[in-house]
């Protein structure tokens, strides 16, 4: 939030480390008023502790993004959403001709959603509908190793340019 080093600052890290250990220390009654200040306190610095904790996600994600394996964890596609791979006129025209679906039972207020089609066609045609549909992800997250998911490759720009040697093009 202060500092795009954040995540990897040693002085951050010490006083997140302090803070949480405060937070963790068992509060015996209402009467440990010490503790209850302290936990109070703690409450105060929450903003710390979170910065501390974006900015290492923050920093561990950019180092995968670039190639860089963080031991331990893995880069994986974030869920995937299913979306028609045509334009809503060329989808309304396939869909008609293919099976039988009128334009206008394509649309609600807007165009249907893949599931919602697919409700409507026979369960012997699921098949060629699917080639009117693409999944794409929304984007990546760092999980750890042990996610089910499949890993993203990731390319990085020196594995796709050849270096420029000397200025020249």
């Amino acid at each position: 939030k202060w500092c795009d080093l954040s995540g990897v600052c040693p002085a951050i890290g010490k006083r997140a480390t302090a803070l949480a250990q405060q937070v963790f220390k068992p509060i015996q009654s209402a009467q440990d008023l010490p503790a209850l200040e302290k936990l109070a306190y703690t409450l105060t610095q929450i903003p710390v502790l979170e910065s501390f904790i974006e900015g290492v996600r923050k920093a561990a994600y950019q180092a995968a993004c670039r190639g860089i394996k963080v031991p331990g964890y893995k880069l994986v596609e974030k869920r995937s959403h299913r979306k028609w791979d045509h334009d809503e006129t060329v989808t309304a025209d396939m869909l008609e001709k293919q099976f039988g679906i009128a334009p206008d039972e394509s649309y609600e207020r807007s165009f249907k959603s893949p599931a919602q089609i697919e409700k409507m066609v026979d369960s012997k045609d699921k098949k060629r509908l699917a080639a009117l549909i693409k999944t794409e992800s929304t984007g990546s997250s760092l999980v750890r190793e042990s996610d089910p998911r499949a890993e993203v490759i990731v390319t990085t720009a020196q594995e796709v340019f050849e270096p420029i040697e000397n200025g020249e093009n």
